[in-house]
């Protein structure tokens, strides 16, 4: 993010972070509205200090407590900072150590799966989790399984690697991660 700031502030150009992807209406049991705001405020408010310029929303619900930690960011502090554009540099070009859980590749895969199945009845966006995916993030998430499958990556508590065979048995499992293709083939 630092990299990514750097950069845009170099060029003159604004430095604007992620969305926030809840759909307040549509979390996962367990989560309240209060704790995705609050997530999302505080989320923010770290990209503000360091020196974002804006982010995007996906539910509108979330605009005035985005908008607030920009704010408040902004009038509590010098944001202009010095970088050290080596630094950042090397870490972009570094990868990180540590295993992958196989929480994650079943998440990427779901996510894939389930944006493909949406993209073909002709919906651009998909809630999992009470988080919209979109192209964007189906995208990421089969580049991360490329990754981890071409780099034999370690299945954090397995003896196992990500494998090219092991993510098509949880594609032909998709069903299985995938509650919501049941709601999708009845449209």
């Amino acid at each position: 993010m630092d990299l990514l700031i750097l950069t845009c502030k170099r060029r003159h150009a604004p430095a604007t972070t992620g969305m926030v992807p809840f759909v307040l209406a549509k979390l996962p049991p367990g989560t309240s509205q209060a704790d995705a705001i609050e997530k999302a405020r505080s989320g923010k408010t770290m990209e503000a200090l360091a020196g974002s310029d804006g982010a995007l929303v996906y539910d509108v619900a979330l605009v005035q407590p985005v908008a607030t930690a920009f704010t408040k960011a902004r009038a509590s502090s010098n944001i202009s900072r010095v970088f050290d554009e080596a630094l950042f540099t090397e870490k972009l070009l570094s990868l990180p150590r540590g295993r992958v859980t196989m929480k994650s590749v079943e998440m990427n895969v779901r996510v894939a799966l389930l944006y493909v199945l949406h993209w073909l009845y002709e919906q651009g966006t998909v809630v999992v989790n009470g988080r919209v995916e979109d192209s964007a993030t189906a995208e990421i998430s089969r580049a991360q399984l490329w990754q981890w499958v071409y780099h034999r990556v370690p299945i954090e508590g397995t003896p196992e690697q990500v494998s090219a065979s092991w993510v098509i048995v949880l594609l032909l499992l998709g069903f299985r991660l995938a509650d919501d293709i049941v709601v999708l083939f009845a449209i």
